[in-house]
């Protein structure tokens, strides 16, 4: 979880100057004005109207009912632990995650710790889980990764040969390989048993190396998609690493990320300039400029959810074929930092700097709270 402090002061500031920019060109005034204190979903009741062009940030103009706070249903009480969600174990209701520096696993049925890993991982460290359970990798402090059997925790490999800060951790589909991507402008692959199998240097901006915030892997594993410091996003080609297409875009921050649904159609970033989405028939852009810093694709819909930090951190379901928000959960004090669905795609958990929070997927309302001790 690459939440650093410096990083999300920046965002922060990003949205503010964003914010100001977008009065300053005369965005549209609200239509409507919404008083909110809980968690109770907004539904969208008319389709919102999207005006988009390459280098003009999206708006969008959406009626919604006033929703009462008397009328609302309170909030549950914090009756699980605060988590940072990292992934599911495959056919087991488990989830990976990293609780206070250390990296456990949870049982989603009673949210109690079944275990908790004996290995070193810093509160900022990068962590991934393979698709088939079976592995973990976690970054060092020092650049090194460690891969870590999940079944019996024992060190399989570190791997060495970054130089700077690593950014990003990805298994392949078939989890028989782990990318790597860093600060040090490199993308690294390692083969399921810590050895190096090749690296190359993404461009981005005017074709020049840069430093890799942000490393996507396509559900064939054919494509990757890779987030600049400056430049577009791009795609390459996998096993060869030629350039595909650059998308779109202008660069990121450390907290960056980029991912495709699970049918590979589309591509979303959350970017320096907000969140971007692609459709990936044509790389066409479908809505940029969503100032956001957490998303996630639906594995049951053709659903992303993201939580807009301009809108009160609310969490929109925005429907791809509808190209629309479908509804829209009640404002939070809790600014979002990353999403994570559920696999059967009913619930979805949120993490924030103070809370961690599960919602039904299906109506937005909470289901359950975590809450840190800065609450």
């Amino acid at each position: 979880m690459k939440n650093q402090n410096l990083f999300r002061f920046l965002i922060l500031l990003n949205s503010m100057l964003l914010l100001a920019m977008l009065a300053g060109c005369g965005a549209p005034p609200a239509t409507h004005s919404i008083t909110v204190t809980t968690d109770t979903p907004v539904p969208v009741t008319e389709t919102p109207t999207i005006e988009i062009s390459p280098t003009a940030a999206w708006t969008a103009t959406a009626t919604a009912p006033s929703v009462a706070a008397s009328t609302a249903a309170p909030l549950p009480e914090c009756s699980i632990p605060y988590f940072e969600p990292v992934a599911f174990l495959p056919n087991r209701n488990q989830l990976l995650a990293k609780t206070g520096g250390k990296i456990s696993i949870l049982d989603t049925d009673t949210w109690a710790i079944d275990r908790t890993f004996e290995v070193s991982a810093p509160l900022d460290s990068v962590v991934a889980l393979s698709p088939d359970g079976q592995l973990l990798a976690v970054a060092q402090s020092d650049q090194a990764i460690q891969l870590i059997s999940v079944e019996d925790e024992k060190l399989i490999n570190t791997l060495s040969g970054h130089t700077d800060i690593i950014t990003t951790l990805k298994f392949s589909p078939e989890s028989d390989r782990l990318l790597s991507a860093s600060h040090d402008t490199w993308v690294r692959v390692w083969d399921a048993a810590g050895k190096l199998q090749s690296e190359f240097q993404p461009t981005g901006a005017d074709n020049f190396p840069s430093e890799v915030l942000g490393l996507a892997i396509s559900p064939d594993g054919t494509q990757l998609a890779t987030i600049p410091l400056d430049g577009p996003v791009k795609l390459w080609d996998v096993p060869d690493f030629k350039e595909i297409a650059a998308v779109g875009g202008s660069g990121g921050y450390d907290t960056s990320d980029v991912g495709f649904s699970k049918d590979g159609k589309f591509l979303a970033a959350d970017l320096a300039t907000g969140l971007w989405i692609w459709d990936m028939t044509d790389h066409s852009m479908l809505m940029n400029g969503i100032n956001s810093m957490a998303f996630d694709f639906s594995p049951a819909l053709d659903v992303l959810a993201y939580a807009d930090i301009g809108d009160s951190n609310r969490i929109v379901f925005y429907s791809l074929a509808e190209k629309g928000p479908i509804f829209r959960t009640e404002e939070t004090t809790d600014l979002i930092w990353m999403l994570l669905y559920f696999p059967d795609g009913d619930k979805l958990i949120s993490l924030g700097d103070q809370e961690t929070r599960i919602w039904d997927a299906t109506n937005g309302t909470v289901l359950y709270r975590g809450c840190n001790a800065v609450q």
